[in-house]
């Protein structure tokens, strides 16, 4: 961890600011984390709107700073302790086994590293891949395009690898699953269609597929990078073709007015997954998938979210759902990008 700089400190302070030091760190390091392309200069007004050149210069240092932290993911391969403490945590849970796919939550191929758990865990950086990870044996999935790749980024005898496909996940789980044994998921990582098919191949092994409360490997990546944070900007008008307060008019007659089920597991990128929100109040659930924004058709203010639990779950989603708009009238919720 590396606190903020006294400096940076101190000339926030002249600025009026109260500083909460572990805030402000905990902001850069998502500054830090996001991608070059994503960190311009507007970034800095995230932690001070009316910087001088000398504070944007002092932040601009301590964000390279944080983007050089080691977080593990250049060892290739992967040091087999990380193997040994992911089973030891599988095991303190009372888990037989865990799937490991190259995933994020919108199940997108340009995952932030904080998502990049496989590549931490195996060393293999491909843009597809999947692992699975029993008590006494471990397997990697890849396709064709990476069959040299694996053997060079992975130790093949703690993950045996496959290619699909001429071997599929589902069956090697149904070869390999212990009967009785319980394989975990992380149910923010699999799809529909994913969890099915893997279901179904614990089921032919005797055993079953089970959604986790919260990934196992998170527990024991240590240090593990910063979810990404970056301004949200309009796009200039000439690139954009039209102006956004345009783009806002446009939209209001045909603001969706549809309510989404919250099934605990969907697939991402669904079209219909937007929350509607009617006279300047979003409806409560909205699918998990597509983490909505909520926007104001008149002032483009953002929504307020808060922490939800499932219906019929005692367990918090860690998703956050809308609960009421900030304007009074009518307003509408969009995926920004994934659908």
């Amino acid at each position: 961890m590396t606190s903020p700089p006294a400096d940076i400190l101190q000339l926030l302070r002249q600025y009026g600011h109260t500083v909460e030091p572990a805030a402000l760190e905990s902001l850069m390091r998502g500054v830090a984390a996001a991608p070059e392309g994503l960190a311009g200069p507007e970034w800095v007004e995230l932690v001070e709107p009316k910087a001088d050149a000398i504070l944007t210069k002092k932040l601009s240092e301590w964000r390279a700073d944080l983007a050089k932290a080691d977080d593990g993911l250049a060892a290739s391969p992967a040091p087999a302790t990380r193997l040994a403490a992911l089973r030891a945590e599988l095991k303190r849970r009372g888990i037989d086994g865990f799937v490991v796919p190259r995933a994020d939550q919108h199940q997108g191929e340009y995952v932030a590293r904080q998502s990049q758990r496989l590549a931490w865990l195996t060393g293999f950086t491909g843009s597809a891949g999947l692992a699975i990870v029993l008590a006494d044996r471990a397997a990697i999935f890849i396709d064709g395009r990476y069959t040299l790749q694996v053997r060079h980024q992975v130790d093949i005898v703690a993950f045996a690898p496959h290619q699909i496909p001429e071997q599929s996940p589902e069956a090697w789980i149904a070869e390999n699953l212990p009967p009785g044994a319980k394989l975990g998921f992380d149910p923010w990582l699999q799809t529909v269609d994913g969890q099915e098919r893997y279901a179904g191949a614990c089921a032919r092994a005797g055993g079953s597929f089970a959604a986790l409360d919260s990934n196992p490997l998170d527990a024991v990546w240590h240090d593990r990078p910063a979810a990404p944070l970056a301004p949200v900007l309009p796009q200039p008008a000439r690139p954009a073709k039209r102006a956004a307060n345009a783009s806002a008019r446009s939209l209001r007659p045909k603001a969706p007015m549809w309510r989404c089920s919250p099934p605990p597991i969907r697939s991402p990128g669904c079209s219909t997954c937007a929350a509607a929100i009617f006279r300047g109040r979003l409806l409560r659930w909205a699918s998990p998938c597509c983490m909505p924004t909520a926007m104001s058709t008149s002032t483009w203010t953002a929504a307020r979210f808060r922490r939800a639990r499932w219906p019929g779950s005692a367990t918090p989603s860690p998703w956050p759902h809308p609960t009421r708009s900030t304007a009074p009238s009518t307003a509408w919720a969009r995926n920004p990008g994934v659908c």
